[in-house]
């Protein structure tokens, strides 16, 4: 008896176990893979050409969205410049439209040269008072007197710009006034005064200037 034929029956049987164990595996990675994560290993479900697709896209959308940020940051920058730029336009808008206007008469330019210093020391005076918490009734009806006469004085439309614009301060500053009696914070009441300060430094250079041109013109 030839070895092989002896030993023929084992073979076959080894070769059986080896298919069934095979067959097995099969089965069991089939099994594994139909219940995998596709995100947690999306190569067992695409190409690479398409995985690495969809990482280009991931990315792009990544540098898109960024973009957009900066985009946006951008234009919030933009726009507080210009709204910085247009608060200053109308602080400036009722000065400029006064001091540019060669109308103003010779004889109101002079009383409002004459008056000018003594309101602006009153405006002064009564600022530092309400900062102090102390009323200032007397001197703003002193001031109100002083701008009524300014008035008498008027001539043209260019005259009466410039008392206007002195009688929007005064009533600025008795809003002021006002907010110490009610008892408003000091906050709002130092809000309020720097905006006459504002208002009256504008119209102190507008002045200076006008003043000076005139008597230049006059040498």
């Amino acid at each position: 008896m030839k070895r092989t034929d002896k030993y023929r029956d084992s073979y076959q049987y080894d070769n059986q176990n080896q298919n069934h164990r095979r067959q097995s595996e099969d089965a069991s990675y089939r099994q594994q893979y139909a219940k995998g994560d596709p995100e947690e290993h999306p190569e067992r479900y695409y190409n690479g050409r398409d995985y690495r697709r969809e990482q280009i896209l991931e990315e792009e959308n990544e540098k898109s969205r960024r973009s957009k940020k900066w985009l946006y940051i951008i234009i919030a920058i933009l726009l507080i410049i210009v709204a910085i730029f247009v608060t200053r336009a109308l602080l400036n808008n009722d000065s400029d439209k006064v001091s540019n206007d060669p109308k103003v008469s010779q004889n109101y330019k002079k009383q409002v040269e004459n008056q000018d210093g003594q309101i602006n020391q009153q405006v002064d005076n009564a600022k530092e008072n309400i900062k102090n918490n102390q009323k200032t009734d007397d001197i703003i009806k002193n001031l109100q007197n002083q701008i009524d006469n300014l008035k008498q004085q008027e001539q043209n439309k260019a005259d009466s710009k410039l008392t206007q614009f002195y009688q929007d301060q005064i009533n600025k500053l008795t809003e002021a006034n006002n907010a110490l009696k009610n008892n408003a914070s000091q906050g709002k009441i130092e809000s309020m005064l720097n905006d006459i300060n504002t208002k009256f430094d504008s119209i102190k250079s507008k002045l200076e200037s006008l003043f000076k041109d005139d008597n230049g013109g006059a040498n």
